[in-house]
């Protein structure tokens, strides 16, 4: 059974749902949807960089992705990320 880790750093914003799903997977290559919830507690629009970083099972990161944002005060906004990643198992 493969596993997959995610390590991401949020400032001024707190996550509040982050959903991983494989769109499509192979032994040569998966590709990964990955929503995440960020709300900004701040009263104006605030500007971010969500960056997701996927780990294998021994902890070496296989791919980075990241999408800038910005996110209205005082609301929740859905970010969409997806990636490939070659060869998952």
């Amino acid at each position: 059974m493969n596993s997959i880790k995610l390590a991401f750093a949020v400032s001024l914003f707190a996550v509040s749902l982050l959903c991983l799903s494989t769109r499509s997977i192979a032994a040569d290559s998966a590709t990964i949807r990955i929503q995440t919830d960020v709300v900004n507690e701040n009263h104006v629009p605030t500007p971010c960089r969500i960056t997701t970083r996927i780990l294998d099972k021994k902890g070496k990161q296989v791919k980075e992705v990241s999408v800038d944002k910005t996110i209205p005060g005082d609301t929740t906004a859905s970010v969409d990320q997806e990636c490939a990643v070659d060869h998952p198992y």
